[in-house]
């Protein structure tokens, strides 16, 4: 997918996925700018019992619990990208050893600040028994 020098939210978004999908992490932790906001998902969740996102000092951890208990794949399926912002609507599968593969659909905001590094992400995706039994939770 090619992708125009304006949309650098798009850019960073797709980055995001290539590397949650290699394993990648620590190059997706630079992805963020010093003060972002992760929201994965928004809102109250095993992951997230506070419902008050992680910031980029958590975000090793949230790999951890999350991202590398199996083999990650994020594929985006549309991408709707409007200048710092860009709307994805992404279907993830993590492979995790021992359990059935975890699927989740999702829409998720990227938001990228004057330097193109991810300020923002709100996720929107639903827990199910698959999740909750993945995640320990």
């Amino acid at each position: 997918m090619e992708i125009p020098e304006d949309q650098p939210a798009q850019r960073a978004g797709l980055d995001s996925f290539r590397l949650m999908s290699t394993g990648r992490k620590q190059d997706w932790i630079d992805l963020f700018s010093e003060d972002c906001l992760f929201e994965d998902p928004v809102g109250v969740s095993p992951l997230d019992p506070a419902g008050q996102g992680h910031r980029k000092s958590d975000l090793a951890k949230f790999w951890d619990a999350s991202i590398g208990l199996g083999k990650m794949t994020v594929e985006c399926v549309k991408a709707k990208p409007r200048g710092k912002e860009c709307a994805f609507l992404v279907d993830s599968t993590n492979e995790v050893p021992g359990l059935p593969p975890l699927e989740v659909e999702a829409i998720v905001i990227y938001r990228v600040n004057d330097e193109g590094k991810v300020w923002s992400v709100r996720a929107y995706w639903e827990y199910g028994g698959a999740v909750d039994s993945t995640l320990g939770t």
